[in-house]
């Protein structure tokens, strides 16, 4: 019977008890890569259906809730804006997301990129420029800096609504956090070389010294 996992806050808390009784050193050298890959599993979980939010067929998290999510998984995270371009009628922006790893303490980073069109008066074409209406830049422009954090965010793990509107996406399982296999015994080892005909030499018809010398 499996082993019922962990809360993410009974999962975190516990290795950041185990910081407070070792040296730095001596906790990095006791991270597991079982516990790295039971916190990317916590990352690839899909987000609260109740948050999702469809536009023009469109799915995807309100910016409240990745920043919501951003702190609760990381703590320790920064926006920097990389840049800023106007195309066509949008406004764009590339941003930065910065995390600190809570469970190495390293910094990382993921870049993403955002574009909101321009409102216009209504009836009026988007190259005409002077149809712009006089907070449309005001409004694009943090709407740019939202969508480009969401893409960045997404890319640390589909809670961040990375996979929202794709066909066929996998579900992520660690390599290292799979139950480990009971070791077969003797018996059913000798079952399953019975069955196996380049085996069956080895384990039938010779004596072990035979099967070992024969296998040098």
């Amino acid at each position: 019977m499996s082993k019922e996992k962990p809360k993410f806050s009974e999962f975190i808390s516990e290795i950041q008890n185990r910081r407070l009784t070792m040296s730095e050193s001596e906790f990095k050298k006791s991270i597991t890569l079982k516990e790295l890959d039971t916190f990317n599993e916590f990352l690839n979980k899909s987000p609260n259906p109740k948050w999702i939010k469809e536009n023009n067929g469109m799915f995807y998290l309100p910016i409240d809730k990745v920043e919501w999510m951003l702190t609760y998984f990381f703590q320790n995270w920064r926006r920097e804006i990389l840049r800023e371009s106007v195309m066509f009628n949008a406004i764009s922006a590339t941003v930065r997301l910065h995390v600190q790893h809570p469970i190495t303490g390293e910094w990382t980073f993921h870049d993403g990129g955002g574009a909101v069109n321009v409102q216009v008066a209504k009836d009026k074409s988007a190259s005409d420029l002077s149809a712009i209406k006089h907070n449309a830049v005001q409004l694009a422009y943090p709407s740019a800096i939202s969508y480009a954090l969401s893409n960045a965010a997404g890319q640390f793990g589909k809670v961040f609504g990375r996979d929202l509107g794709r066909k066929g996406t996998l579900e992520f399982s660690g390599a290292h956090t799979k139950e480990e296999a009971q070791e077969p015994t003797i018996t059913q080892r000798l079952q399953t070389a019975q069955q196996t005909p380049q085996y069956e030499v080895n384990f039938v018809a010779q004596s072990p010294e035979e099967s070992i010398l024969n296998n040098l």
